[in-house]
């Protein structure tokens, strides 16, 4: 299970580095300086999920979640989220990780 998630980190990490890429590309090559953000990117993918999800956690989790917190990531650079998300996944794996466990099937 670690290891899936660990890939998964490394996977956002690389989608995180690969979309700031292309957004300085994008700028060098047509000067328009466009940074998207993540809920536009989410709204242009599946705008109904987007729409449900705030009365979803505002109802059944907590009101306060929506407006100053899950606002700010969504107004927020698709590429620096996807980046400190991937990187928080990783640093969560490496706390987690049990060395002191004998492996199963290790030679």
């Amino acid at each position: 299970m670690r290891r899936c998630f660990r890939f998964l980190g490394f996977i956002l990490i690389f989608l995180g580095c690969f979309l700031g890429l292309w957004d300085v590309v994008y700028w060098l090559f047509f000067d328009k300086f466009i940074i998207p953000d993540l809920g536009s990117i989410w709204h242009s993918l599946h705008a109904e999920s987007l729409l449900l999800l705030e009365p979803g956690v505002s109802r059944h989790l907590h009101p306060y979640l929506w407006d100053p917190i899950l606002l700010e990531i969504l107004i927020a650079p698709t590429a620096l989220v996807l980046f400190l998300f991937g990187t928080l996944v990783m640093i969560v794996t490496k706390i987690f990780s049990r060395k002191d466990v004998k492996r199963r099937f290790s030679s």
